[in-house]
């Protein structure tokens, strides 16, 4: 017999992966659901906007992740042999932090 914990609003599961997994079925449903409605002749236009909204933000989005890594590991690289031992994260968010207040 397999024991089972509450994590929480009365769901039992077994672990909790299977909670995220649930919802992640369920926002997979969404989407799908939002796809469907896409050729709808009512409601197809805005969803069109929508998803061609998100398609240029993401496109947009390349060119900044591509600065911090490229920014980041020469500094990483810089700062190796210093005595503060910093690890790649942590150096990739002080690049991030000193991108954004700039």
């Amino acid at each position: 017999i397999a024991s089972t914990s509450n994590f929480g609003y009365n769901c039992y599961c077994k672990t909790p992966s299977q909670w995220q997994l649930g919802a992640l079925v369920i926002f997979c449903a969404w989407f799908n659901f939002i796809v469907l409605l896409k050729n709808s002749p009512t409601i197809g236009t805005p969803i069109n906007l929508l998803f061609r909204i998100c398609y240029k933000y993401i496109a947009l989005i390349y060119l900044p992740i591509l600065l911090v890594i490229s920014f980041a590991l020469p500094f990483r690289m810089l700062f190796v042999k210093g005595t503060v031992s910093i690890t790649i994260p942590l150096h990739t968010l002080q690049t991030i932090m000193c991108y954004i207040t700039v």
